[in-house]
């Protein structure tokens, strides 16, 4: 089994609904723009960047992420602005022989968020994968979401659920939402009946 491989990242990406953007011997670009019900109904455009590579350091990813960002509008299927019930995810993952310490650093770090919009370095040795893995209160319902296809892209041999699954703070962040906005319309003919 080739860990570096780029065959299997393409082909998990496009069993997850993603769709190739443009490829060439050593990298692709991805696209999968998707409404998710349980994110207060957010419509969700994850662009990932996969690239085999010889090595890579910090600067590198940071090139990408700037790429990325400068690019946003063109790679992005979707005519909803950045922000309200649209989120951006930008996706690096790196298959690289050789891994300098401050890409392990970066790609462990928190990473880069704004309105709406999160950029995500996850690197992989023959080793050793690393990526980001916790979850930060801004953007909390997405996390879930990019978190799980960065895994995916880490380690796609591993054994794949039959569903993507769902986002449980984002479910909870909904149905917490849902229930104020219907307990407001109730009560608001109840105050008038009472009124009367």
């Amino acid at each position: 089994m080739d860990t570096l491989d780029l065959g299997a990242r393409k082909a998990e990406l496009l069993r997850l609904g993603f769709r190739v953007l443009a490829e060439d011997a050593t990298s692709f670009v991805a696209v999968r723009s998707k409404w998710h019900w349980e994110c207060m109904f957010t419509k969700l455009t994850i662009v990932v960047v996969v690239r085999r590579c010889a090595r890579v350091d910090a600067e590198g990813i940071g090139e990408d992420a700037r790429w990325l960002v400068k690019n946003a509008d063109s790679l992005d299927p979707s005519g909803l602005p950045a922000g309200f019930q649209k989120g951006r995810v930008y996706l690096a993952v790196y298959l690289a022989d050789h891994v300098d310490e401050t890409a392990w650093a970066r790609a462990a770090r928190k990473p880069w968020s704004d309105l709406g919009t999160f950029f995500i370095p996850a690197v992989r040795d023959a080793q050793r994968a690393v990526s980001y893995s916790g979850t930060r209160i801004w953007g909390a319902v997405y996390y879930p979401i990019f978190l799980f296809i960065a895994r995916r892209l880490l380690a796609p041999w591993e054994p794949a659920p039959a569903k993507e699954p769902l986002s449980t703070p984002g479910l909870v962040s909904t149905l917490l939402v849902l229930f104020i906005l219907l307990g407001t319309c109730a009560c608001i003919p109840l105050s008038l009946l009472l009124a009367r």
